[in-house]
């Protein structure tokens, strides 16, 4: 996730880059996550928040988004 290669999605199903390439045989792992359930508490009370989702999602459809260099840190 931390990669924006996937990303746990507001309908509570796994979302994929649109840079992932199926074709690649070590991507097909992360690529048949797409629209799976995710697992969830089994309270509603203790589901991730609609807002941190959605935040998510945003570094998920843009291409342009990297994770900060961290061991320059």
């Amino acid at each position: 996730m931390d990669r924006n290669l996937i990303a746990p999605g507001p309908d509570f199903r796994w979302q994929l880059s649109p840079t992932l390439d199926r074709r690649i045989p070590d991507l097909r792992p992360l690529c048949e996550l797409a629209e799976r359930p995710l697992l969830l508490p089994a309270g509603p009370r203790m589901y991730p928040r609609q807002e941190v989702l959605a935040w998510r999602m945003e570094r998920l459809r843009d291409a342009d988004w990297t994770a900060p260099d961290l061991a320059r840190a």
